[in-house]
């Protein structure tokens, strides 16, 4: 189940700004939160999920990753994911890991690993070079949602209202994008949007491939 970073209150809170001040678009409250809630959040969590390369969501599958005859092996993009619905190529890396409660090797069983957030480590032996042929079970993400990653996200929320309040006067592209027409996303990447303070909080959960010697 799916969970959003933030909450209608948190974007309030973050920019004081009232749906009435929307009155020509929202009829009421209700249509506004309706609309904060079911779009412009989601479309916040997609653009903060593809700039850290994962999600801020706790996650359950499989992962099937490349034997690389070392002891080390990270986790990495060329590796497939099932979460329920077949293996195909992550979106979203399977990160950081929470907890593994399998690992095979070429149908091998292996139980002395240690998992860190990015990799996992046998304790004797090392991966047998192969083209996916390790097979890891486990769940990946967070548990609950930082405090951190709330506040950007309802910050950046909060910075497209008040980007499509100074746009007033051009009703129509904001009605466009009440209306699903436009998407709203591409007012993320607007500087004035995701500022210097959002883009330091997502740069501390950016994936950063691990290097094994």
């Amino acid at each position: 189940m799916s969970v959003n970073y933030c909450g209608t209150l948190d974007v309030y809170y973050s920019g004081q700004i009232r749906f009435n001040q929307f009155k020509s678009i929202f009829p009421d409250l209700a249509t506004y939160e309706n609309w904060v809630l079911g779009t412009l959040i989601p479309q916040a969590m997609q653009v903060i999920d593809s700039y850290v390369g994962h999600n801020f969501q706790q996650n359950t599958g499989t992962i099937l990753v490349d034997g690389n005859g070392k002891k080390w092996l990270p986790i990495t993009r060329e590796g497939l994911v099932d979460s329920g619905s077949g293996y195909i190529p992550p979106e979203l890396l399977p990160f950081p890991l929470i907890e593994v409660t399998s690992v095979e090797d070429n149908s091998t069983n292996i139980t002395d690993y240690l998992v860190y957030h990015s990799y996992i480590k046998q304790d004797n032996g090392v991966f047998q070079k192969d083209e996916q042929n390790v097979k890891i079970i486990g769940t990946w993400g967070y548990t609950s949602v930082p405090d951190d990653i709330r506040y950007a996200t309802a910050r950046m929320c909060a910075n497209v209202l008040g980007e499509m309040l100074r746009m007033r006067n051009l009703p129509d592209i904001v009605k466009s994008v009440m209306d699903g027409a436009t998407s709203v996303t591409p007012l993320f990447y607007n500087p004035v949007i995701m500022t210097r303070d959002e883009r330091q909080i997502l740069e501390r959960y950016r994936y950063k491939e691990v290097q094994m010697a």
